[in-house]
């Protein structure tokens, strides 16, 4: 593949036309396009089909869970402990989310991390309806590069 072969151009146009519209969609709702491009990622942190895209989304979500219940030990903690209450607030959510790579199949790491990252770099409430707002967002950027992927696998195999 290269720059002037006609299915490699396909395929970046197929993913350049879903990710413009993903992003419009996302913002006319008045959503982070920033979340919606997360969930993109997170899927391609895992195997990349449909049970995949299920998996990535399910580690996504219960990372920004993990997220939601850091930050509510830290906003119990942090009065006392200033800073310091960083410390065994990352050491167990670090401890739990790296135990759970042997726990197949919601093994993803990398998703667990990018929902935590989700949770805290929206400066969300701590609230379950946070968890559904961004897990819905992230799920939808999921469900883009989901067809993304499966489309451009059909142009390539032309």
């Amino acid at each position: 593949m290269n720059f002037t072969d006609l299915r490699f151009n396909g395929a970046t146009l197929a993913a350049a036309v879903f990710a413009a519209f993903a992003a419009v969609t996302t913002a006319l709702n008045e959503l982070p396009v920033w979340a919606m491009f997360v969930g993109w990622v997170a899927y391609v942190t895992g195997p990349m089909n449909l049970k995949g895209a299920a998996q990535s989304y399910i580690c996504l979500t219960l990372g920004i869970a993990i997220g939601l219940a850091a930050a509510l030990a830290l906003k119990e903690i942090t009065p006392t402990m200033g800073v310091y209450a960083l410390a065994p607030v990352v050491f167990i959510v670090a401890s739990l989310v790296l135990s759970l790579r042997a726990a197949p199949p919601l093994n993803l790491v990398p998703a667990y991390w990018l929902g935590i990252i989700i949770f805290f770099a929206a400066h969300a409430e701590p609230t379950l309806a946070s968890i559904l707002k961004l897990s819905l967002i992230s799920g939808f950027g999921i469900v883009i590069a989901t067809i993304v992927h499966f489309l451009q696998m059909r142009i390539l195999r032309r």
